[in-house]
């Protein structure tokens, strides 16, 4: 399913910097050819206006809708290097959903 909007993710671990948080999350889509979800993103996003507010709940595990994001670059002349900023302004918290560890015992479709 990759990073956008409407993907669920789950939560590894968020750092407050003040005026936004940072999470590691990760997503997941289904191989079509073994029927297992495989990870298809793993990294740091910044997460800011509402989704800063709501990540003060969140906890290592926690599974989540991504809402409003934004992904952009930048190249750096001097150093020759290209940076991709994720952004997070919205998400849903999937409250009463199993945690990434109990789900990855059970044997539905999920992929969390």
């Amino acid at each position: 399913m990759g990073f956008r909007k409407d993907s669920y993710a789950v939560v590894w671990e968020t750092k407050n910097k003040g005026n936004y948080h940072e999470a590691r999350i990760t997503t997941s889509k289904k191989d079509k050819s073994s029927g297992k979800y495989v990870q298809d993103f793993n990294g740091w996003v910044r997460m800011i206006g509402t989704a800063h507010t709501l990540a003060e709940d969140l906890e290592p595990r926690d599974r989540i809708k991504l809402g409003n994001i934004d992904v952009t670059n930048n190249y750096n002349k001097e150093t020759k290097v290209t940076y991709t900023n994720f952004l997070v302004f919205s998400f849903e918290k999937q409250d009463g959903s199993q945690t990434y560890s109990k789900i990855e015992e059970d044997d539905s479709d999920e992929p969390f």
